[in-house]
């Protein structure tokens, strides 16, 4: 019988995120997605253009009982840090609007979001 340390219940973006940072801290991981692949509904974000962050979050966008909650994760990965993952991967992206500051593949492609997860897998510690 296999042992976990971790288990991720949905293969989105926050599940993946989870599990190659717990993966990274050495963690043996298991991600359960009822979907036919993994990422499936990263792929169709913003029409099939893959957004991917949001330049304009800040935590008056959020709601909760505890306010404090999403400073403390906004303040720990940026949207600059998601940026810096993209580029450091080679993968060209677009502002979509200057209002709404929501980033997307520069090819409307969401298979520059399926290189990106393939390749921060790859090369992670």
């Amino acid at each position: 019988m296999n042992e976990w340390d971790v288990i991720v219940i949905g293969a989105g973006a926050a599940g993946l995120f989870c599990a190659i940072e717990a993966g990274k801290r050495g963690r043996r991981v298991l991600v359960i997605e009822h979907a036919d692949r993994v990422g499936k509904k990263i792929a169709i974000s913003g029409g099939g253009r893959c957004n991917f962050t949001n330049t304009g979050t800040s935590p008056d966008n959020f709601v909760s009982r505890n306010p404090h909650f999403c400073k403390s994760a906004l303040a720990r990965y940026t949207p600059a840090d998601f940026i810096s993952l993209v580029e450091k991967h080679g993968i060209a992206y677009l502002e979509r609007t200057s209002r709404s500051k929501r980033k997307t593949s520069a090819t409307r492609k969401s298979r520059s979001s399926a290189r990106l997860r393939r390749a921060y897998l790859l090369t992670r510690p």
